[in-house]
């Protein structure tokens, strides 16, 4: 009764017609696996409802304790799209993937109405097609203050930049292409080294 039918100390007592010391007693001898009073998890509970629920956001989640993608803290509950695409599969998802309802209901389920991206950059890429942000006055207002706005940098910043930028020029004033400059390069004279290479060369 205890482990199998997970009953408590009080009830099996009641049902043997012992005390609830000598149940325990007997547990402690035996090494058997108790259970904790009060209403059972899962199924057990008067108030289980089939182990699905929904967050704020719209998804489903399964009750699924201990699944290997079930959500922190807790660890109890699993996205049911990111399980169906998980038995779709037949492997785990990894945390980088992102599934996709395709007719944008998230209680919709169907392993036909999901599809898998490698990332949420591919998933944005995907969605963001054909369409264009409905931003109010005040949202334009903000960007166009948070392009002008000048960046405060520190002086070893600026150095840096500075620095940067003088090799980009350096080696877009050295590039050529088949022997000759590239249009809008500045042609430098020789240098002895060059000369001393070409005398070797002749």
């Amino acid at each position: 009764m205890i482990e199998v039918e997970k009953e408590t100390h009080v009830r099996t007592a009641l049902r043997l017609g012992l005390t609830r010391k000598t149940i325990a007693r007997m547990c402690s001898r035996f090494q058997l696996k108790t259970q904790r009073t009060g209403p059972r998890s899962g199924a057990g509970h008067p108030e289980w409802k089939g182990g699905r629920i929904e967050d704020k956001n719209g998804y489903i989640l399964v009750y699924s304790p201990g699944h290997p993608m079930a959500r922190a803290p807790r660890k109890k509950y699993v996205f049911e799209h990111r399980l169906v695409m998980s038995q779709k599969l037949g492997r785990l998802l990894l945390p980088n993937e992102v599934v996709h309802h395709i007719d944008g209901n998230r209680k919709n389920n169907h392993p036909d109405n999901l599809i898998l991206f490698q990332t949420n950059a591919d998933h944005l890429r995907h969605e963001l097609i054909g369409r264009c942000p409905k931003w109010t006055p005040e949202g334009h207002a903000r960007i166009l203050e948070g392009c002008r706005k000048p960046k405060n940098l520190s002086p070893e910043q600026k150095a840096r930049n500075s620095e940067q930028a003088r090799k980009r020029i350096a080696n877009r004033l050295r590039s050529k292409v088949d022997g000759r400059l590239l249009p809008g390069t500045i042609d430098r004279p020789p240098s002895s080294a060059d000369s001393t290479g070409e005398d070797q060369a002749s």
